[in-house]
């Protein structure tokens, strides 16, 4: 019998805690061994506390203590090196923007160094990072393109690292978000209002977060189990892909006609608003929106959409919208 795949989620915030989920449910966890990677101080705290008891309840997934972002490259080698596959759950920090050069870089490079590690999924679930190319609207997004082409370039000369980038879209989360402002209460009036960014027929592609989890455990498997051209790719998933026009026609159905349009944002509005405050991280994301670039792709072409897996589609994402 083969010894199980040892699997490393880097994080347990929300989006690791729904890959973790994901794994232990998965009807191949038999068939892997979960580990994940908090940092010390995360790591000694009791069972019982907020932090890590639902990672305790999961009963099945291990604890390594490490500190990601002040280890050195090698430290964490050490550390990856015991494990099969590395799954990067940890988003980006202050040294990622505009040096390009920062946390995820120095992740990927300890991922090829450990070179025992067969495959490498890393923080890049967001958008189509290739559509919207280098010196975007948002300076984060830079080193996402060098973590892809420190991988490629990897992979070329001969490394044994073999690497997945799933692209979800935008996280549900930010829908129900006011101060994201897309969705938002109108407390006086007791509506709810929708707003545009870039253009009301610009379309999204907005995937939930546990199915985000279960999508990227069921990618890893499938590429584990067999070779159907997942490896060295990027993998796209959609929870559903729907323009803002369309999202306001959905909120006033599931609210009862509660709904109203709100602002159309243009570019050149966004982008003032980002020269007045160029230091607002949430005005940079909504100008990348707005610029309506590599934000959403056709769900009948993803990979849950070629297999006809039933994620959480417009309505439903609309719905956990206007829950409070």
């Amino acid at each position: 019998m083969s010894s199980p795949t040892k699997i490393l989620v880097l994080g347990a915030g929300e989006l690791g805690l729904a890959v973790l989920r994901a794994f232990a449910s998965s009807e191949h966890s038999s068939s892997a061994k979960i580990t994940v990677l908090l940092r010390p101080s995360t790591a000694e705290l009791p069972s019982s506390h907020p932090k890590v008891a639902p990672i305790y309840a999961l009963k099945t997934v291990d604890i390594v203590p490490c500190d990601l972002v002040s280890g050195e490259q090698s430290e964490l080698a050490a550390v990856f090196k015991n494990f099969d596959v590395v799954i990067g759950c940890t988003g980006s920090d202050a040294s990622s923007r505009g040096s390009g050069e920062g946390f995820q870089v120095k992740l990927a490079k300890a991922v090829l160094e450990a070179e025992s590690v067969g495959l490498y999924v890393p923080w890049q679930f967001g958008l189509d990072y290739d559509a919207i190319g280098r010196g975007s609207d948002q300076d984060l997004f830079d080193e996402q393109l060098n973590v892809r082409d420190i991988l490629r370039d990897a992979k070329k000369n001969g490394a044994t690292t073999d690497w997945i980038i799933v692209s979800v879209g935008m996280f549900s989360k930010l829908l129900s978000e006011s101060w994201f402002g897309i969705v938002e209460k109108d407390q006086e009036h007791g509506q709810w209002i929708v707003n545009a960014f870039g253009s009301w027929e610009h379309a999204i592609t907005v995937t939930a977060e546990e199915d985000i989890g279960n999508m990227t455990a069921a990618i890893v498997f499938a590429a584990l189990s067999s070779d159907d051209g997942l490896r060295n790719s990027v993998v796209f998933v959609a929870g559903d892909t729907f323009t803002y026009a369309e999202l306001f026609d959905v909120v006033n159905r599931v609210s009862n006609g509660q709904a109203k349009k709100g602002r159309e944002w243009t570019i050149s509005e966004m982008k003032s608003d980002v020269e007045a405050d160029p230091e607002n991280m949430t005005k940079k994301y909504r100008w990348v929106w707005a610029d309506g670039v590599g934000i959403g792709w056709p769900k009948e072409t993803t990979f849950n959409g070629t297999r006809g897996l039933d994620l959480v589609d417009v309505t439903g994402l609309a719905k956990r919208s206007l829950t409070p």
